[in-house]
């Protein structure tokens, strides 16, 4: 007999043996796979959509010559890989060349993060660049994914990360 309760996914089988050795029930643990998407809790780095460039100041960004700003997808699981992607987008004059560089990393505990893919694009000289990366978690377990991006701008003399509004539980 098999049964399944709802609001704790557990599994409970029940073995009903020959008469005169007893019955034996059992309960056995099934792990459902997890996928959760849960708000960023690391204040490392500012969330996804932070604008840099030559203003100091917010006030003076009306005034500035360019602004960039730089975005980190949420990381999205589909079969046994972990999808993540990343742009900037620049406005004005003077920003180019710029750059992005995409990294999926997985949480250590203790506000440690670590990098499991990299993807970076090189200098560009147009204003929307996009890079997007597919890492493997087959066998990894139960683990927490961010997406952090580094936007680069005017040959990398003005600097911005930024990480996802949301980190990926997944088990792989």
């Amino acid at each position: 007999m098999r049964r399944l309760l709802a609001s704790s996914a557990v599994l409970l089988f029940a073995a009903a043996l020959p008469v005169g050795t007893g019955a034996i029930a059992y309960a056995e643990s099934q792990a459902e796979p997890t996928v959760e998407l849960i708000p960023a809790f690391s204040d490392d780095l500012p969330l996804s959509g932070a604008q840099h460039g030559p203003a100091a100041a917010a006030s003076e960004v009306a005034a500035a010559p360019w602004a960039c700003t730089v975005y980190a997808s949420d990381p999205s699981k589909f079969a046994n890989t972990i999808g993540f992607e990343d742009f900037q987008s620049c406005t004005g004059t003077g920003w180019s060349p710029q750059r992005v560089k995409v990294t999926l990393q997985r949480y250590l505990g203790a506000g440690l993060w670590q990098n499991k893919k990299v993807v970076d694009s090189g200098n560009a000289y147009i204003d929307f660049l996009q890079r997007d990366g597919i890492y493997d978690c087959s066998g990894t377990g139960n683990e927490e994914y961010r997406v952090v991006t580094d936007g680069y701008a005017v040959n990398g003399a003005y600097h911005k990360s930024v990480q996802s509004l949301n980190y990926l539980r997944v088990t792989c």
